[in-house]
């Protein structure tokens, strides 16, 4: 209110109103989601945007003592300090007794593609293609410079690197394309899946462009501000990254480790 008020220098009319809606960042109660795909993930987000330190998670069964989960992911920040050694006896007790329910999985991170790795036109300068002759006439597109190095160092560091994109490019080219330049992707979200996924009336999924906590995606990097309103408006985790910032993969990494 206040910055809207110093930017236009006008008082707010008579009748303003503001309205917002407060969306918590965790689940109380867990309910299992339609099935319709067995070989794929059902997650459910159970808490985000936590400080880094430990915490307690209690599971309290139905009168049938039943525990629809089949694991349980714990994420910490990848660039972050490393967990401390030893594991607490009530720990060890956890996964003698649910060894599929406990589990420590790397940061979950998904890139755009268009105007934030790969430009429209001439809008940053880009990456050699595909190292190997023989496959460059099926991979013309190039890389945003920087782009190769950030990824893999990510990669090095126990990351998850997803592509989250509204284009139709397939799983199957992003995912060949990425490996021959020594990048594993670790899964692919784009406009077909989405549209499935997220925007099926069988999931209770708010209706956005982009919708990450639905693929257990803890971080988006984007050049998109309305996809960074999305984030800030259904409670998920966006980098913004503009085509002209020369240093963005700086400040991916330096956001990464403050969420730490």
């Amino acid at each position: 209110m206040e910055k809207a008020r110093n930017y236009s220098g006008k008082p707010m009319p008579a009748g303003f109103e503001i309205k917002w809606q407060v969306v918590p960042f965790f689940h109380n109660i867990y309910q299992p989601p339609t099935v319709d795909d067995p070989s794929r993930e059902y997650i459910t987000t159970v808490a985000q945007n936590l400080s880094n330190t430990r915490y307690t998670l209690e599971i309290i069964t139905d009168d049938k003592g039943t525990v629809p989960i089949e694991a349980i992911g714990v994420y910490r920040p990848p660039l972050g300090p490393p967990p401390p050694m030893g594991v607490p006896e009530n720990e060890i007790q956890a996964a003698k007794l649910y060894p599929r329910l406990v589990a420590t999985n790397p940061m979950r991170i998904a890139f755009d593609i268009d105007q934030t790795l790969i430009p429209y036109d001439q809008e940053f300068s880009v990456e050699r293609s595909v190292p190997i002759r023989i496959f460059k006439p099926f991979f013309k597109e190039s890389l945003r410079q920087g782009t190769i190095g950030l990824l893999r160092q990510l990669q090095a560091q126990g990351c998850d690197i997803w592509i989250y994109t509204t284009s139709g490019r397939t799983s199957s080219y992003l995912r060949m394309w990425f490996l021959l330049l020594g990048i594993r992707i670790g899964g692919v979200v784009n406009c077909h899946r989405h549209t499935k996924e997220v925007r099926s009336p069988y999931r209770s999924f708010p209706n956005c462009s982009k919708y990450p906590p639905a693929f257990g995606i803890d971080l988006l990097v984007d050049d998109s501000e309305g996809v960074v309103l999305e984030g800030q408006r259904h409670g998920f985790s966006v980098i913004l990254v503009e085509p002209s910032d020369r240093n963005w993969t700086e400040r991916v990494l330096e956001a990464i480790t403050n969420r730490g």
